[in-house]
């Protein structure tokens, strides 16, 4: 395992390369005239599953930051921003892919559970109504579906 001083002696090569600007944060010095320009905003660096309901496709996309929906390649339908952690059902089986379509229009989105102690989405399409209606404030729900307190 290389020593402390050769770790750094590597990542000062690599930086004065233009590998690695972690130190000067959001914008970057400028080799030729030493001015600090702005980096381009180049997107999220990770991928969010889309799902088209009519074709039972999903693929995983970079989120569109300017809110545009993104359309399936297939039919040309709007398709539906199902969150990091979504895994979609085989082309085949019908009756899942209509419980995750109920789901995501009750408001639900499949994101990682990272300790939450939230009840798991319903195994059968016969069990989400039952489900929407039991956790209506269950935490992968947008807060916009969510009913008034009190109710």
């Amino acid at each position: 395992m290389p020593n402390r001083s050769e770790k750094q002696r590597r990542a000062q090569l690599r930086k004065a390369a233009g590998l690695k600007r972690y130190s000067e944060g959001p914008s970057s010095l400028t080799q030729a005239t030493g001015q600090r320009q702005s980096l381009e905003r180049r997107g999220a660096e990770f991928l969010v599953a889309h799902a088209c309901f009519n074709c039972r496709i999903s693929f995983k996309q970079r989120p569109d930051l300017t809110g545009k929906p993104k359309t399936c390649p297939q039919c040309g339908g709007r398709m539906a921003e199902m969150g990091r952690s979504f895994k979609a059902p085989k082309k085949s089986n019908k009756e899942q892919w209509e419980k995750v379509r109920r789901l995501w229009l009750a408001g639900y989105r499949f994101r990682t559970n990272s300790g939450r102690r939230e009840p798991p989405f319903p195994e059968r399409l016969r069990d989400v109504d039952a489900f929407i209606r039991e956790n209506p404030r269950h935490g992968f729900r947008l807060r916009e579906y969510w009913p008034p307190a009190g109710q």
